[in-house]
C-alpha cells in the first residue's frame, strides 16, 4: 500500500503539468486589495489565465470548484500569446479545482 501511495504522489504533478501544457494556458491565483473611494480596502482573489499558444484561445467559461465558488466577472474572452484573462472570485473561496471551457475543449487545473 505504501508503494502505491508514493507512485501516485510522483505522477500527480506530471499529469497536471501535461494538462496545462496541452491547454496552452498557464493558471495562477493572486490575492490583491481593491480600494473603492467610499469603502475600506477589499481583499480580492483572482484567477489569472495566460495564453502560451501562438493561435488565439477563446475562453467560453471558467468554473471554480464545480460551480461552488462564483466569479464576479464573466471571465470569457479571447487571448493571444502572452495575454491574460483575469477572473475575480467572490470570497471566501478555497480554490481546489478550476475548469476552463474553450472552443478547443475543456481543461482542468488543480492549483496547489
Amino acid at each position: 500500500m505504501k508503494n502505491r501511495l508514493v507512485i501516485s504522489l510522483l505522477l500527480t504533478p506530471l499529469v497536471l503539468f501535461n494538462t496545462a501544457y496541452a491547454a496552452g494556458i498557464d493558471l495562477s491565483i493572486t490575492n490583491e486589495t481593491v480600494t473603492v473611494s467610499y469603502l475600506s480596502p477589499i481583499p480580492m482573489l483572482y484567477i489569472n489565465l495566460t495564453s502560451k499558444e501562438d493561435n488565439e484561445i477563446k475562453v467560453n467559461k471558467v468554473i471554480v470548484n464545480r460551480g461552488n465558488c462564483r466569479l464576479i466577472n464573466n471571465c470569457a474572452g479571447s487571448m493571444k500569446f502572452g495575454q491574460t484573462l483575469k477572473c475575480a472570485v467572490y470570497q471566501p473561496c478555497n480554490i481546489i479545482e478550476v475548469v476552463v471551457k474553450t472552443e478547443g475543449g475543456d481543461y482542468k487545473f488543480e492549483p496547489k
